[in-house]
């Protein structure tokens, strides 16, 4: 099973029937550890993305002061 096929499997397990409230029962701890792994791997992307982010914006800022961006 690929993760999307098992986020959408957990997502199932998640979303109940109209008009009934919404409940984690048939959620396994598997599910759970699963998700807190997925959750690990999305922070540690989100820190790398940020620092390019930030780096390529250092850069920019450097390129607009090379060429008298102040105009």
């Amino acid at each position: 099973m690929t993760d999307a096929e098992r986020l959408e499997s957990i997502l199932k397990k998640l979303s109940p029937a109209p008009g009934i409230s919404p409940s984690a029962d048939g959620v396994t701890r598997d599910d759970i550890d699963f998700l807190l792994r997925r959750v690990g791997e999305l922070e540690k992307k989100n820190a790398v993305l940020s620092r390019h982010v930030m780096e390529l914006t250092e850069e920019m800022e450097n390129v607009r002061m090379d060429f008298g961006g102040n105009r």
